[in-house]
């Protein structure tokens, strides 16, 4: 239910931020056009990288937390006589 919400809203904002650049397009030049290109460009580039450092550095600290509570260690398998 949320996803689909999220996914419209996403939309919408890809529809106007559309219908906006069609609407300056022509009153702007296109130094101007390029430059907001570059700059949103570099800030999606900026919030992507943040979240992935992020969410990586939440995983580490679950699976820390998962290995510090059993006291195993999953990344080296057990050996066990046969």
């Amino acid at each position: 239910m949320l996803g689909g919400l999220v996914l419209k809203i996403c939309v919408l904002l890809q529809s106007i931020s559309a219908a906006a650049a069609f609407a300056y397009s022509n009153t702007i030049g296109l130094h101007i056009q390029l430059a907001i290109l570059a700059v949103t460009g570099a800030l999606g580039t900026l919030f992507f990288c943040l979240v992935e450092w992020a969410e990586k550095r939440n995983k580490k600290e679950k699976y820390d937390a998962s290995s510090e509570s059993d006291g195993s260690n999953p990344t080296i398998p057990a050996l066990t006589p046969d």
